[in-house]
């Protein structure tokens, strides 16, 4: 897994360009045709996918999930989203870059 510090603002996740969608009642599948995978979002996922439509930090994420699901405590918040993107890295989906 990716390690980031949670106050790491200068960390940016960017989609692969390569990958497609699909939408399947509350789910979203990321097919990456190249490297053969396929990986099924949930609908919290998803929503983490769509807000990498354009490259933003995994605070950014996190603030913006925190604030839409206020119910659920934001260090659950952080775990998640810092898990997802590791796994969303780890499998060519996503990168990491520093902010310049």
């Amino acid at each position: 897994m990716v390690k980031m510090k949670l106050d790491d603002v200068t960390i940016i996740t960017k989609r692969t360009l390569d990958v497609k969608e699909r939408c399947i009642d509350d789910e979203l599948l990321l097919m990456d045709e190249q490297a053969g995978t396929i990986f099924n979002l949930n609908s919290i996922g998803a929503a983490v996918w769509r807000l990498l439509e354009q490259p933003k930090s995994p605070v950014e994420i996190i603030q913006v999930l925190a604030a839409a699901f206020p119910g659920v405590a934001k260090k659950q918040v952080e775990k998640d989203v810092y898990e997802l993107i590791g796994k969303l890295n780890d499998m060519g989906l996503v990168f990491l870059q520093a902010e310049r």
